[in-house]
């Protein structure tokens, strides 16, 4: 596997059968914590965790762009930075369903456990 392949955020996929879910798909699971699976019918959760990985990177993302801008313009120009920020914030929100991550269900019932 290329190193290029492993840097690219990918679709999520179903932890059971491997079916990947489409982009259109996302919007309506990105505020779900559960969802069962279309194809194959078994339930699995949705993970949040690397949406921090997703921020950190706009923040400095965010950082670097502003540092340029104010480093290029003698005047700091408000509105240059303001865009820049807002498309920053753009894109991560069109990167987020390639943040999620779908985990298998825990099947325990941990009040019905018996030792």
């Amino acid at each position: 596997m290329s190193p290029l392949r492993l840097l690219l955020p990918k679709l999520p996929t179903c932890p059971y059968c491997d079916t990947v879910y489409r982009r259109s798909d996302m919007g309506r699971l990105k505020l779900k914590k559960e969802e069962t699976c279309y194809h194959c019918g078994k339930e699995f959760d949705i993970s949040r965790k690397k949406w921090l990985i997703l921020a950190a990177e706009l923040f400095l993302l965010c950082v670097g762009v502003n540092i340029l801008i104010y480093s290029l313009i003698d005047t700091a120009v408000l509105i240059a930075a303001f865009i820049c920020n807002i498309i920053i914030l753009i894109i991560g929100l069109i990167l987020i369903p390639y943040y999620l991550i779908f985990l298998k269900k825990d099947r325990k019932n941990k009040k019905g456990e018996r030792s």
